[in-house]
């Protein structure tokens, strides 16, 4: 737990000098609780491959909380914050994983396609940089250590300048 504790303070810091924490106090707390939703979404993702599941109607109901507090092209003021890049990267995970799962939430979906638009992460996203996921992240399964490290799909050429070669291959 504690090293949650400080990979969450190092986040927040590193937002703060950013400048993407919110603007005032309460903008700030409103920017750590949808980071923190984004970690607890995160956390039940097994449950967008199974929503009659206990982790299911979880991420159901913090779906709808989403959903009601999705303000559009932001979850927090005006402009880009911790909050929108988490709850990104968060749901656009689930779209990927599971393709539909989004469809019931239309302000996340629209939400997800606008931020994917913006010109630098539309290249990131289609880039050789982006890696692709394992099947620690799909949710589909129980974490499997080690071996659920695995990438799904081929690294892309330019990902690497030099090919890697696991321990014993």
């Amino acid at each position: 737990r504690t090293a949650s504790r400080r990979s969450h303070q190092c986040t927040m810091n590193l937002a703060r000098k950013a400048c993407i924490d919110g603007g005032d106090a309460a903008d700030k707390a409103r920017v750590d609780m949808f980071f923190e939703l984004a970690k607890d979404l995160t956390s039940k993702k097994s449950g967008i491959h199974d929503p009659a599941s206990a982790d299911g109607k979880r991420l159901a109901a913090m779906l709808a909380t989403a959903e009601a507090n999705c303000g559009g092209a932001h979850f927090v003021g005006s402009s880009t914050t911790l909050a929108d890049v988490a709850l990104f990267h968060a749901l656009h995970t689930f779209d990927e994983v599971a393709p539909g799962s989004l469809e019931p939430y239309p302000k996340l979906k629209a939400f997800v396609k606008k931020f994917a638009a913006q010109p630098a992460i539309a290249e990131y996203l289609h880039s050789d940089r982006r890696v692709p996921l394992t099947a620690n992240e799909d949710g589909k399964q129980p974490h499997s250590g080690l071996p659920g490290y695995k990438f799904k799909e081929p690294l892309r050429p330019g990902t690497y300048a030099t090919p890697w070669s696991p321990p014993g291959a």
